[in-house]
């Protein structure tokens, strides 16, 4: 059984250490975009950050394909695909009980955040698995601005937050507002 109210306790410290880290290391690097990439079934989530400049020339490369090539919302387009950032893997948190649980031969069990049982039909693949920890993350980073270290990063507008998961169509990037 994997309780996933048990992970944004591990993960928040992870995201606000990492992003105290790359403020310090990179002061004079505006970014736009900080996003949670992972991976549930093989045990991962990294963060990773965008640029505008970065995200400019990513937009310029691929328009020409349309718009299911890169992001766009009602602040403009961006880069909305992690591996393609300016800063990929910054940090990587790894979960070994992900890895075992989705590999068991016995049927997966989550338990979600309400403490309600989450049911997984092995019949919808990785999925299944996906969708559960996917809200969790995009729960997580919606918190992005409560978090310490989000005020120490350079930030151009618009920022956005995203959650993206490897081999899958979970993918969400939103404008981040600061708090008031």
């Amino acid at each position: 059984m994997i309780d996933l109210s048990q992970y944004p306790g591990r993960i928040k410290p992870f995201l606000n250490d990492a992003l105290r880290r790359f403020a310090r290391e990179h002061p004079d690097v505006c970014v736009n975009c900080v996003a949670l990439y992972a991976c549930p079934w093989a045990g991962w989530i990294s963060l990773y950050l965008d640029t505008p400049a970065h995200a400019e020339q990513f937009v310029r490369n691929w328009r020409h394909r349309g718009p299911t090539w890169y992001g766009v919302d009602a602040a403009g387009a961006f880069c909305n695909n992690c591996p393609d950032f300016a800063f990929v893997e910054y940090a990587l948190l790894e979960f070994e009980e992900w890895i075992e649980a989705s590999d068991a031969p016995d049927p997966l069990r989550l338990r979600g955040a309400d403490g309600f049982d989450i049911p997984v039909d092995p019949a919808e693949g990785d999925q299944a698995f996906n969708r559960p920890f996917f809200d969790m993350l995009v729960g997580l980073m919606e918190e992005l601005p409560a978090l310490p270290s989000y005020h120490l990063l350079a930030r151009d507008e618009p920022f956005r937050a995203g959650v993206q998961l490897l081999a899958s169509d979970l993918s969400r990037f939103w404008p981040v507002q600061d708090p008031a």
